[in-house]
């Protein structure tokens, strides 16, 4: 089981038993492999933005307000609202909202990196 059995077959069993197995076995697979594939491109879209984008949409989706991630980073309110935009527009989304909710879809949790 711990190698992935799926089922468990005698010997001289249903041969149909066997096909239906191995068809689900191969969906279970099929699925696994998309997920996969789903995950690792939000991962490379994330990967995309640059390192203050990515400092500024993590705090924008935490719900922080311009004024507030500002002078967290350090830097004017025009310029998060910059980045914001430029984060939007590489993610595809339009809102904070939006962008927490396609960061959750991010393997790992994004959420934990630091900002400076």
């Amino acid at each position: 089981m711990k190698y992935g059995a799926v089922d468990f077959f005698e010997k001289r069993g249903d041969p149909l038993k066997l096909r239906d197995s191995v068809s689900k076995a191969c969906e279970r697979s099929r699925q696994y492999w998309r997920q996969k594939k789903e995950e690792e491109k939000f991962e490379e879209t994330f990967n995309s933005l640059t390192n203050r984008e990515k400092d500024v949409i993590v705090l924008a989706a935490k719900g922080a307000s311009n004024r507030e991630i500002a002078d967290q980073l350090g830097i004017g309110q025009e310029t998060v609202k910059m980045h914001c935009s430029n984060a939007y527009g590489k993610l595809g989304v339009r809102s904070r909202l939006e962008a927490y909710q396609w960061l959750q879809k991010v393997p790992g949790d994004v959420f934990k990196e630091k900002a400076p």
